[in-house]
């Protein structure tokens, strides 16, 4: 039975595709010229950008800047000291809590699930 509710519901789907191109075509049809500037155009600027490629030399950059890994064992404190450090996260999956987990773990600090409202 839904085999054949299936092959209904795929001819219904392929019927209105092809409505939907024959009422494309008999739109282009009775617009010539901005079918004709729909088709023309991009190609015209696709060209354009090309010549403009062509036209201009890219050099590659010789001093490139390559920053060394940041590692850090604690964060730095924002008030007093007195209070521990909170870092709240969202959304509550099981790969979010792993990392949080290791994060307060070799951190030492705290963290609170922010709740999704």
């Amino acid at each position: 039975m839904d085999e054949v509710v299936k092959s209904k519901g795929w001819r219904r789907v392929g019927r209105h595709y092809v409505l939907l191109l024959w009422k494309n075509l008999i739109l282009a049809k009775r617009m010539p010229v901005r079918t004709f500037l729909e088709i023309t155009l991009p190609v015209f600027f696709g060209f354009l950008l090309l010549g403009i490629r062509h036209i201009v030399n890219a050099d590659p950059a010789a001093n490139n800047t390559v920053y060394q890994a940041y590692s850090f064992d604690e964060l730095p404190s924002f008030d007093s000291g007195q209070t521990p450090s909170i870092v709240a996260y969202t959304p509550q999956t099981n790969f979010t809590f792993q990392v949080m987990q290791r994060a307060v773990n070799s951190l030492n600090i705290y963290s609170k699930l922010a709740k999704n409202k």
